[in-house]
Protein backbone atom coordinates (compact mmCIF):
# COMPACT_ATOMS: atom_id res chain seq x y z
CA UNK A 1 0.00 0.00 0.00
CA UNK A 2 1.82 2.97 -1.27
CA UNK A 3 -1.42 5.59 -0.34
CA UNK A 4 -1.28 9.56 -0.52
CA UNK A 5 2.30 11.10 0.02
CA UNK A 6 0.56 13.87 1.97
CA UNK A 7 -0.27 11.86 4.75
CA UNK A 8 2.52 10.53 5.30
CA UNK A 9 4.16 13.82 6.74
CA UNK A 10 4.55 14.82 10.32
CA UNK A 11 1.98 17.28 10.61
CA UNK A 12 1.72 19.96 14.15
CA UNK A 13 -0.11 19.81 16.02
CA UNK A 14 -1.01 16.49 15.57
CA UNK A 15 -4.41 15.82 14.01
CA UNK A 16 -6.68 12.99 12.43
CA UNK A 17 -6.16 11.61 9.12
CA UNK A 18 -2.50 10.83 9.07
CA UNK A 19 -1.17 7.97 8.46
CA UNK A 20 0.25 5.72 11.79
CA UNK A 21 1.72 2.52 12.10
CA UNK A 22 3.19 0.70 14.70
CA UNK A 23 5.98 -1.27 16.05
CA UNK A 24 4.64 -4.90 15.45
CA UNK A 25 3.35 -4.00 11.75
CA UNK A 26 5.22 -1.82 10.44
CA UNK A 27 1.81 -1.23 7.58
CA UNK A 28 -0.23 2.04 7.82
CA UNK A 29 -3.69 2.95 8.46
CA UNK A 30 -5.04 6.14 9.76
CA UNK A 31 -5.30 7.95 12.89
CA UNK A 32 -9.68 8.37 13.59
CA UNK A 33 -9.78 11.00 15.99
CA UNK A 34 -9.05 12.42 19.07
CA UNK A 35 -9.60 10.87 22.71
CA UNK A 36 -9.78 11.93 26.35
CA UNK A 37 -10.01 10.17 29.95
CA UNK A 38 -9.81 12.48 32.08
CA UNK A 39 -9.86 15.79 30.00
CA UNK A 40 -5.87 16.39 30.13
CA UNK A 41 -4.89 13.27 28.77
CA UNK A 42 -5.08 12.41 24.45
CA UNK A 43 -5.91 9.21 23.08
CA UNK A 44 -5.48 7.78 19.52
CA UNK A 45 -8.71 6.24 18.54
CA UNK A 46 -8.21 3.95 14.83
CA UNK A 47 -8.80 0.23 14.20
CA UNK A 48 -6.93 -2.39 16.35
CA UNK A 49 -5.88 -4.23 13.28
CA UNK A 50 -3.76 -1.30 12.07
CA UNK A 51 -2.09 -1.24 15.78
CA UNK A 52 -1.67 -5.10 16.77
CA UNK A 53 -3.11 -8.54 15.30
CA UNK A 54 -1.25 -10.78 17.99
CA UNK A 55 -3.51 -8.92 21.16
CA UNK A 56 -0.25 -6.67 22.40
CA UNK A 57 -1.19 -4.76 25.70
CA UNK A 58 1.56 -2.50 24.64
CA UNK A 59 2.64 -0.95 21.50
CA UNK A 60 5.04 1.75 19.95
CA UNK A 61 2.93 3.75 17.25
CA UNK A 62 4.51 5.92 14.88
CA UNK A 63 3.73 8.71 12.61
CA UNK A 64 5.86 9.02 9.43
CA UNK A 65 8.01 11.72 8.39
CA UNK A 66 10.98 12.18 5.94
CA UNK A 67 12.88 9.75 8.43
CA UNK A 68 13.18 5.51 7.10
CA UNK A 69 11.32 5.11 10.68
CA UNK A 70 9.16 7.98 11.58
CA UNK A 71 8.37 9.69 14.78
CA UNK A 72 7.30 7.88 17.88
CA UNK A 73 3.69 9.78 18.40
CA UNK A 74 2.52 7.34 21.10
CA UNK A 75 3.90 7.22 24.57
CA UNK A 76 6.74 4.76 24.83
CA UNK A 77 5.67 1.40 24.91
CA UNK A 78 2.02 2.49 25.28
CA UNK A 79 -0.58 0.58 27.03
CA UNK A 80 -3.40 0.15 24.59
CA UNK A 81 -7.24 0.70 24.90
CA UNK A 82 -9.11 -2.50 23.42
CA UNK A 83 -12.97 -1.80 22.61
CA UNK A 84 -14.28 -5.07 23.84
CA UNK A 85 -16.05 -6.94 20.84
CA UNK A 86 -15.15 -4.35 17.91
CA UNK A 87 -12.67 -3.63 16.09
CA UNK A 88 -11.16 -0.58 17.69
CA UNK A 89 -8.46 0.26 20.05
CA UNK A 90 -7.10 3.89 21.73
CA UNK A 91 -2.86 3.98 22.10
CA UNK A 92 -1.84 7.23 24.70
CA UNK A 93 -0.50 10.15 22.87
CA UNK A 94 3.09 11.21 24.16
CA UNK A 95 2.49 14.10 26.80
CA UNK A 96 4.79 16.21 24.44
CA UNK A 97 2.95 16.12 21.51
CA UNK A 98 0.89 19.29 20.72
CA UNK A 99 -2.71 18.16 19.09
CA UNK A 100 -5.68 19.44 17.44
CA UNK A 101 -9.39 18.12 17.22
CA UNK A 102 -9.76 18.33 13.25
CA UNK A 103 -8.76 15.84 10.19
CA UNK A 104 -6.44 16.69 7.60
CA UNK A 105 -7.91 18.35 4.90
CA UNK A 106 -11.83 18.09 6.12
CA UNK A 107 -11.12 20.21 9.13
CA UNK A 108 -12.78 20.51 12.78
CA UNK A 109 -15.60 18.28 14.03
CA UNK A 110 -18.02 19.35 15.95
CA UNK A 111 -19.09 16.11 18.19
CA UNK A 112 -20.46 12.52 17.39
CA UNK A 113 -23.75 11.63 16.38
CA UNK A 114 -25.25 8.18 15.73
CA UNK A 115 -25.57 6.90 12.09
CA UNK A 116 -28.25 6.85 9.73
CA UNK A 117 -29.42 5.14 7.00
CA UNK A 118 -28.73 7.13 3.71
CA UNK A 119 -27.18 9.91 5.58
CA UNK A 120 -23.65 11.26 2.97
CA UNK A 121 -20.33 10.91 4.97
CA UNK A 122 -16.89 11.83 4.19
CA UNK A 123 -13.58 10.49 5.44
CA UNK A 124 -9.73 11.33 4.98
CA UNK A 125 -8.03 8.29 4.92
CA UNK A 126 -4.05 7.50 3.73
CA UNK A 127 -5.23 4.97 0.70
CA UNK A 128 -7.68 7.35 -0.96
CA UNK A 129 -7.96 10.57 0.89
CA UNK A 130 -11.08 12.49 0.87
CA UNK A 131 -13.45 10.50 -0.16
CA UNK A 132 -17.45 10.58 -0.46
CA UNK A 133 -20.25 7.62 0.50
CA UNK A 134 -23.28 7.19 2.47
CA UNK A 135 -24.64 4.96 5.45
CA UNK A 136 -26.48 1.72 4.48
CA UNK A 137 -27.79 -0.94 6.77
CA UNK A 138 -26.97 -0.29 10.48
CA UNK A 139 -26.57 -2.98 13.07
CA UNK A 140 -26.40 -2.51 17.35
CA UNK A 141 -21.99 -1.75 16.71
CA UNK A 142 -21.57 0.11 13.23
CA UNK A 143 -22.52 0.32 9.83
CA UNK A 144 -22.43 -0.50 5.86
CA UNK A 145 -20.60 1.80 3.63
CA UNK A 146 -22.07 2.50 0.08
CA UNK A 147 -19.86 4.29 -2.47
CA UNK A 148 -21.72 7.19 -3.66
CA UNK A 149 -23.54 5.40 -6.71
CA UNK A 150 -23.11 9.39 -8.57
CA UNK A 151 -19.41 8.39 -9.15
CA UNK A 152 -18.02 6.90 -11.80
CA UNK A 153 -17.10 3.38 -12.27
CA UNK A 154 -13.74 2.78 -10.41
CA UNK A 155 -14.35 5.26 -8.02
CA UNK A 156 -12.34 4.03 -5.01
CA UNK A 157 -14.36 5.65 -1.51
CA UNK A 158 -11.97 3.34 0.63
CA UNK A 159 -9.38 0.85 0.52
CA UNK A 160 -7.05 -0.70 3.18
CA UNK A 161 -4.55 2.03 4.45
CA UNK A 162 -8.24 4.15 5.25
CA UNK A 163 -8.92 1.80 8.15
CA UNK A 164 -9.03 3.85 10.74
CA UNK A 165 -10.36 6.98 9.35
CA UNK A 166 -13.37 8.60 10.74
CA UNK A 167 -16.70 8.97 8.40
CA UNK A 168 -17.74 12.72 9.24
CA UNK A 169 -21.15 14.02 8.79
CA UNK A 170 -22.35 16.76 6.26
CA UNK A 171 -22.60 19.03 9.45
CA UNK A 172 -19.07 17.63 10.86
CA UNK A 173 -20.48 15.33 13.31
CA UNK A 174 -17.81 12.11 13.62
CA UNK A 175 -20.33 9.01 13.29
CA UNK A 176 -17.92 5.82 12.46
CA UNK A 177 -14.50 4.74 12.23
CA UNK A 178 -13.77 2.93 8.81
CA UNK A 179 -12.25 -0.89 9.56
CA UNK A 180 -12.70 -3.33 6.67
CA UNK A 181 -14.14 -3.23 2.54
CA UNK A 182 -14.67 -5.85 0.57
CA UNK A 183 -13.31 -6.58 -2.49
CA UNK A 184 -16.29 -8.53 -4.09
CA UNK A 185 -19.35 -6.19 -2.69
CA UNK A 186 -17.46 -2.97 -3.04
CA UNK A 187 -19.19 -2.18 0.76
CA UNK A 188 -17.28 -1.19 3.37
CA UNK A 189 -17.75 -1.12 7.22
CA UNK A 190 -17.29 1.56 10.17
CA UNK A 191 -17.92 1.04 13.71
CA UNK A 192 -19.94 3.25 15.02
CA UNK A 193 -18.11 5.89 17.22
CA UNK A 194 -20.66 6.10 19.81
CA UNK A 195 -20.34 2.69 20.98
CA UNK A 196 -16.72 2.56 20.39
CA UNK A 197 -15.91 5.62 23.12
CA UNK A 198 -18.01 3.89 25.47
CA UNK A 199 -16.36 0.59 25.08
CA UNK A 200 -13.25 2.43 25.35
CA UNK A 201 -13.73 4.31 28.40
CA UNK A 202 -13.02 7.60 26.43
CA UNK A 203 -14.87 10.93 25.51
CA UNK A 204 -14.03 12.83 22.26
CA UNK A 205 -12.14 15.68 22.46
CA UNK A 206 -13.79 18.83 20.60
Amino acid sequence: MIGIANYRLRYRPLRAGVAISSAELGTFGTLGCLATGDGQDRWGVTAGHVITRAGALRMDVFQPDLRAVGALVSEPQTALKFAAGIDIVAFRIARNIVTSPTILELGAWQGVTEPATGMVVVKSGFATGVTRAHIGQIDATGFDVLPDAAMPTGYAAFAGGDSGAAWMTADAKLVGIHVSQSPQTGVGRAVGLKVALLRLGLRLVV
